[in-house]
């Protein structure tokens, strides 16, 4: 459906997609910084290994294997948006006859 939209609709929904991820980003992050709710100790030859634990018990619940989508989702976002914002300042300056002055922003 985006593909026939205007541009406006779309960088609309862009918008409320970043907004959104915004919003989200301080919960996402602490999920990543602070251990899971509930990780079985670890004791391998009588030595309690914690971090080990916590690497598991991450896996075991698809927290690992979540973040790592949610990161890698969101820095495609990014470049692609920054890619996007790239080719419309060339495509402006060099289809529209008129040149923004150099410095200004997209």
């Amino acid at each position: 459906m985006m593909r026939t939209q205007d541009f406006p609709v779309i960088a609309a929904r862009l918008r409320h997609a970043a907004t959104t991820f915004e919003r989200w980003s301080t919960h996402v992050q602490a999920v990543a910084d602070n251990p899971p709710t509930s990780v079985p100790p670890m004791i391998v030859k009588g030595v309690p290994r914690p971090v080990e634990a916590e690497v598991i018990a991450r896996a075991d619940q698809g927290m690992t294997a979540d973040l790592r989508v949610v990161r890698a989702s969101v820095i495609q976002a990014v470049l692609h948006a920054e890619r996007a914002v790239e080719t419309a300042d060339r495509v402006v300056n060099e289809y529209s006859g008129t040149r923004r002055p150099a410095g200004s922003s997209a």
